[in-house]
């Protein structure tokens, strides 16, 4: 909802929120990651809760 009402806000929020990651001040706990192939699997362990911090799908690109 924010996002709609607050397209500009919402961006700025976002960009800020990459800032800090990027300088390494903001440092999420992720608890699962999963291959990509396995999103059904991440999905589930997200929406059932048997999670704490971050479930994460790694994205493997091809050279």
């Amino acid at each position: 909802r924010f996002r709609k009402e607050e397209p500009s806000a919402y961006e700025n929020n976002f960009a800020e929120l990459f800032s800090l990651y990027e300088q390494g001040k903001l440092k999420p706990i992720v608890t699962e990651s999963f291959a990509f192939e396995d999103y059904v699997a991440a999905f589930n362990v997200f929406t059932e809760r048997k999670v704490m911090g971050k479930v994460t799908l790694e994205i493997k690109t091809e050279v």
